[in-house]
């Protein structure tokens, strides 16, 4: 497609724009997602970064329930973590119209 256009006298911009950006668009997204959700549930690195006063979610998390034995809070705190990823992460199919059962299909 992307010889087709250069053929037909297409502008590189032109052809990013509209043939390689829509066919890449599903695979930027999961690549997205995926780094998002690898960050979203990293301890170490904000601990070791950050030291001893960071506040990270995780972090937070982490002190609820192995610290201060807080199981609610740390409870709350986990689901709170795990919606507001899992709305970012249909935000992104959304985004990118790709649907949850046809990225999931093998």
């Amino acid at each position: 497609m992307i010889e087709a256009a250069y053929d037909l006298g297409g502008s590189t911009a032109n052809i990013v724009s509209r043939i390689v950006i829509p066919h890449a668009a599903p695979g930027i997204a999961a690549g997205c997602i995926v780094v998002f959700m690898l960050c979203l549930g990293n301890y170490l690195t904000p601990t070791l970064l950050g030291g001893k006063n960071s506040l990270w979610f995780t972090e937070q998390i982490y002190t609820q329930f192995i610290t201060r034995f807080n199981w609610n809070q740390g409870a709350a705190f986990g689901f709170l973590l795990l919606f507001l990823s899992s709305l970012l992460v249909w935000a992104g199919l959304k985004l990118t119209g790709q649907r949850f059962g046809a990225v999931m299909k093998t």
